[in-house]
């Protein structure tokens, strides 16, 4: 009978004790790595292509706008290029690096590949709109979506443009996508954007443009199982006390 009492006086104690440690667990678990678009698929350095979705999730609140243009002979294969960067930052906090470029009509070649830069030791995923994405005018509906992504190193982000979706003169890309886990964005002197003709290694660029900067955001540390069962458990218990000490009033 003594024994019984015990575990009925200190039933409530370890419920209570439980419910802290859920709430403690939860509230010391650091923000989500990044929210990525819907659509996003993550890259890895070295990994291997992926496929870009089509974006359907808005963009979030727009910090600043870029655009340039180059004009490079590479192997005597000239281009004429125009590009528009933005950023944008997410409900978390977390950054997106939007750009589209356009191969002009002056260009005589296709354009297969755009390559990205500055992006070490940050998480990226990838994603596509086909359309302006916040209806501001700055960025367009594009003519030709890419093929392929990936990441050749830790530094790049390469999107592929292959067959019919090569980008010909006069065409545009579709508005391309970067998310990341970045909160704060600064400029780069190094040469960030790149092109190739078809059939050509990546050639020209933009440099200044922006990218990255700071401590990426920590990935989130789930309590282990162990002791959220644990936790549960004790929940368990204070309502079976609860419901006993009911049943005899």
């Amino acid at each position: 009978m003594r024994m019984r009492s015990l575990r009925h006086a200190l039933a409530p104690a370890a419920a209570a004790a439980a419910l802290a440690f859920l709430c403690c667990a939860a509230a010391a678990s650091p923000a989500r790595a990044q929210v990525p678009l819907d659509g996003g698929l993550p890259l890895a350095p070295g990994g291997p292509a992926v496929v870009p979705p089509p974006e359907t999730t808005p963009l979030g609140t727009l910090l600043a706008t870029r655009t340039a243009g180059f004009i490079g002979s590479p192997g005597g294969r000239s281009l004429s290029v125009a590009l528009r960067q933005a950023v944008y930052q997410d409900a978390d906090g977390t950054l997106d690096f939007v750009y589209q470029f356009e191969n002009r009509e002056n260009s005589p070649n296709h354009i297969d590949q755009a390559v990205m830069s500055a992006f070490t030791g940050y998480a990226t995923s990838v994603s596509f709109y086909a359309a302006d994405p916040d209806g501001s005018g700055f960025f367009t509906d594009g003519s030709e979506a890419p093929s392929t992504a990936q990441r050749p190193s830790a530094s790049q982000v390469a999107f592929n443009f292959a067959g019919a979706g090569l980008v010909a003169p006069g065409e545009t890309s579709d508005v391309l996508v970067i998310s990341t886990n970045a909160t704060a964005f600064g400029e780069t002197s190094l040469q960030i954007f790149q092109v190739s003709p078809q059939g050509t290694p990546d050639v020209g660029g933009v440099s200044n443009f922006f990218r990255p900067i700071g401590e990426p955001v920590a990935a989130a540390t789930p309590a282990p199982p162990g002791l959220v069962v644990a936790g549960i458990g004790g929940l368990v218990a204070l309502a079976g006390f609860r419901r006993r000490r009911g049943s005899r009033a």
